[in-house]
């Protein structure tokens, strides 16, 4: 199913980035009734998010910081270089639930934990352990 999930929204993809943005709306309700005749209209859901996922990803990989709070100017522009070096596109989300700290990811990969979050997760698991 995971495959099939794919391949729906790489065919998206690859239809949407040769027509012009007015038909967008069509070739969704066009993708929409092709599911339905097919009997996987259920995976619509997973076959958009899969589609918005290589959408963004398709002019590069896609490295998210999510901070807690805005960083400083150095902070941002020393995170831009190290990511752009790897080949990634820096893109920042600012969550407030951190308390501090930064999570990392590349790509749909969960990279780097920097959290306090986190590191009392890590605290948690080691003490119940």
């Amino acid at each position: 199913m995971q495959n099939k999930v794919r391949i729906y929204g790489e065919v998206l993809k690859e239809v949407l980035e040769k027509i012009p943005e007015q038909k967008y709306r069509s070739v969704f309700q066009n993708f929409k009734n092709l599911l339905k005749k097919r009997g996987d209209l259920r995976l619509l859901s997973k076959a958009v998010q899969e589609f918005k996922t290589v959408w963004e990803n398709r002019k590069g990989k896609k490295g998210t910081v999510v901070f807690a709070k805005t960083p400083s100017g150095a902070m941002r522009k020393t995170v831009a270089k190290a990511l752009k070096r790897k080949g990634f596109i820096y893109e920042e989300k600012i969550d407030p639930r951190l308390v501090g700290g930064a999570e990392i990811f590349l790509g749909n990969d969960y990279l780097i934990d920097n959290s306090i979050q986190g590191k009392l997760a890590s605290i948690a698991k080691l003490v119940s352990a």
